[in-house]
């Protein structure tokens, strides 16, 4: 599963948001993102829980979920670690 900077995300490490990417029409794709669990290391460290909802043209086609770590390096935030 692709990582992206959720709106959510965003707002609990003080990141700005941007447009949605677009990733191509590759099947099955990801329908929505919800991050469900959010926990703050330290002050440069965050663990979420993110759940993937997949699609393809015939509808719904289950849930991916992966465990994320984002890091701040320098004035960055990063994605460190995708389990």
């Amino acid at each position: 599963m692709l990582s992206v900077i959720t709106k959510e995300l965003a707002a609990a490490t003080g990141l700005s948001t941007y447009p949605a990417p677009y990733f191509g029409v590759s099947s099955p794709w990801v329908e929505q993102v919800e991050i469900t669990v959010g926990t703050k290391v330290d002050d440069k460290t965050w663990r979420y829980t993110v759940k993937a909802f997949m699609a393809t043209s015939t509808g719904p086609s289950g849930v991916d979920t992966q465990n994320v770590e984002v890091t701040k390096v320098g004035n960055e935030w990063r994605v460190s670690k995708n389990k």
